[in-house]
């Protein structure tokens, strides 16, 4: 049986914070967390200044999170788009960068962290993991989001009205965005340029034809903007490059 002041079941977000807390107030605690990599989780993404100030009273800068501040929201309803500037700049990341950026900070105010561990069950202050150990915390933080622990489950009345379900589902992108992100990443410019707007670095005609050098797909749709600048397109027959 190991023993430990404190204990952080779950190294998301609140098992994080709190380390953060312990570690700066030099109290002693360990923190375990059953995935052994930092993965991803559906998520918006998108971080409020409100949020933004309460991670930096944690030590995070969210220039770690993303140098890029986001200023407006956008709304689309079919042909339709509204525009508004926000009160205060935000910040985009994603969950893997998010809980990446604060376990290392965790980490690095002294919080040790054990990954791979699995708690299965929880009786009193008494926590048993996946491969046969036992925990003997003096105080035990559970920090495991949406997943119950047997011994700990969530009473009903934090549970409401709603059935417990939850639904996962990943959509792959139209062709067209797909086309998009694979010019963006293979050439400095993007599709609105090849399209004949000014391209940031290069000339649109220069910018496409790095790109079909480079071996970016150019989809049926957009060979006509290849064909407008007097070029060749790219036939069916070498895979439509």
């Amino acid at each position: 049986m190991r023993r430990t002041p404190a204990l952080i079941v779950g190294g998301g977000l609140a098992g994080a914070a709190t380390a953060i807390g312990l570690a700066r107030a030099g109290l002693p605690h360990l923190l375990v967390e059953r995935s052994r990599e930092t993965g991803d989780a559906i998520c918006g993404g998108f971080l409020s200044w409100r949020t933004l100030e309460t991670l930096a009273g944690l030590g995070i800068d969210p220039d770690t999170l993303n140098p890029t501040r986001v200023t407006r929201a956008r709304i689309y309803a079919g042909t339709r788009r509204a525009d508004a500037a926000l009160p205060h700049a935000a910040v985009s990341v994603t969950r893997r960068r998010l809980d990446s950026v604060m376990l290392a900070q965790a980490e690095r105010l002294g919080t040790p962290i054990e990954r791979g561990v699995t708690v299965r069950e929880i009786d009193g202050l008494t926590v048993r993991t996946a491969d046969g150990a036992t925990f003997a915390p003096d105080a035990l933080f559970l920090a495991s989001g949406k997943q119950d622990v047997r011994g700990m489950a969530r009473p009903e009345t934090a549970r409401g009205i709603d059935p417990t379900l939850g639904l996962r589902v990943r959509i792959a992108p139209s062709p067209r965005c797909a086309a998009r992100s694979t010019v963006a990443s293979n050439c400095t410019c993007s599709i609105a340029a090849m399209r004949g707007l000014p391209c940031r670095r290069m000339a649109p005609r220069t910018c496409a034809s790095r790109c079909i050098a480079r071996g970016c797909r150019l989809p049926d749709h957009l060979r006509s903007c290849w064909r407008r600048w007097g070029a060749t397109c790219p036939r069916s027959g070498n895979g439509s490059r």
